[in-house]
């Protein structure tokens, strides 16, 4: 992809392109690519309605094997850890997108809120403050989730597309 649409497309910031090579995680491109579709395809005008629509389908992360599965030899201890950090660092990236899934179902105008604005700027933080009550809500009594902006408006944006397509796919 040209660097100029490329940088038009995401905005540029967060998602730093070195030699032609992705430096980020796969989700936050998504997001990136996610929050992009929704101000393009759904717009300012476009109103969610989710009270009818089923739960989106979130794959869970698979728990890393501590044998290897063609020799049934356990793996080294430093290939076990190393398996277990990337686990759980998939494991944080999907409860915060099952956060953002309930934040989008209980705040669809708070949301599109967020994508009407610049990535790291006073006006998101304004309006991800705004859904506050909204967000401990979505986060279940005597569990605390760890996220930052980039990845809550990330998970925004992709449960935002994925349930606007499916209420627009249910209109048709």
């Amino acid at each position: 992809m040209e660097k100029e649409k490329y940088e038009k497309l995401t905005g540029g910031k967060c998602l730093g392109l070195r030699s032609g090579i992705l430096t980020m995680p796969r989700v936050y491109y998504q997001g990136a690519i996610a929050n992009q579709l929704v101000i393009e395809e759904l717009g300012n005008g476009f109103v969610l309605e989710t009270a009818k629509m089923g739960p989106l389908a979130w794959p869970s992360p698979i728990r890393p094997a501590e044998v290897d599965a063609k020799s049934g030899m356990p793996l080294p201890e430093a290939k076990i850890i190393a398996l277990q950090k990337g686990y759980n660092i998939s494991l944080g990236f999907h409860y915060v997108t099952l956060l953002g899934e309930c934040i989008v179902r209980n705040n669809p105008v708070g949301a599109q809120a967020v994508f009407n604005t610049k990535v790291d700027s006073t006006e998101e933080i304004n309006s991800l403050k705004a859904m506050s009550e909204t967000i401990a809500g979505c986060v279940a009594a005597g569990h605390t989730i760890k996220f930052n902006r980039t990845n809550l408006r990330n998970s925004l944006a992709m449960s935002y597309y994925k349930l606007g397509q499916a209420q627009i796919k249910s209109k048709l």
